[in-house]
């Protein structure tokens, strides 16, 4: 049976919704839910990155569910390391053991998703800009009349920008057979037709983009 779990819509649309802080956490709990495969290749293209486990983890000692600190006892000599729930709530749990693994948790953040875009649109990495908390510059299109400069942006959804078009990476962003890729013949497709006037850009706005569209030596 084919899994209706899409992980790239999920990771966007968390770290959508994670405010200004720009990062997103995902836990053991599920992940483990998502086709196996594309995890590895979240993974393997740096999308998803480990991090410090969580020590608050959902108590599954009773039906309550109780979001609950983590005790650890860590490995001694011959013994293995061991965690625990404690429960304050009722009289009839006491500990609670937890699986160490169920503590693994992987983060997302703007700058991964900027990277990653890099990568796969063969930019600069060394070029990307942030110019705010919603907006990172990754690079340039070459259209065929002129080059575009694309901008990865946060706001409802996550999307790159450019020549007046807003295109969610859900849209254009694929897995299949454990490759991760990107539509790039749409954007250059779009980039060929801007919605906006370029011709009437201001100075700066043009120098930037002619800043951005010289090659690094």
């Amino acid at each position: 049976m084919r899994s209706s779990i899409n992980p790239l819509q999920i990771i966007f649309e968390r770290l959508c919704n994670c405010g200004l802080t720009n990062d997103a956490f995902f836990l053991k709990d599920e992940v483990i839910n998502w086709p196996p495969q594309i995890f590895d290749t979240l993974i393997t293209y740096g999308l998803l990155q480990p991090t410090q486990p969580d020590n608050m983890l959902e108590c599954d000692g009773c039906e309550e569910s109780c979001i609950m600190p983590v005790t650890i006892y860590p490995a001694q000599n011959d013994k293995p390391g061991r965690a625990f729930i404690i429960c304050d709530k009722r009289d009839d749990i006491g500990c609670v053991k937890v699986n160490l693994q169920r503590m693994e948790q992987w983060q997302v953040t703007n700058e991964q998703v900027a990277n990653v875009l890099c990568k796969l649109l063969e930019f600069n990495q060394s070029a990307i800009q942030k110019i705010d908390n919603r907006e990172w510059r990754i690079g340039t299109l070459l259209g065929k009349k002129r080059s575009i400069p694309v901008s990865l942006t946060h706001d409802d959804t996550l999307a790159l920008s450019f020549a007046g078009h807003r295109v969610p990476l859900i849209s254009i962003l694929s897995i299949k057979d454990n490759i991760l890729t990107i539509d790039k013949s749409a954007l250059i497709r779009l980039a060929n037709n801007p919605t906006t006037d370029i011709e009437s850009e201001s100075p700066k706005a043009r120098r930037e983009r002619l800043i951005a569209s010289t090659p690094s030596t």
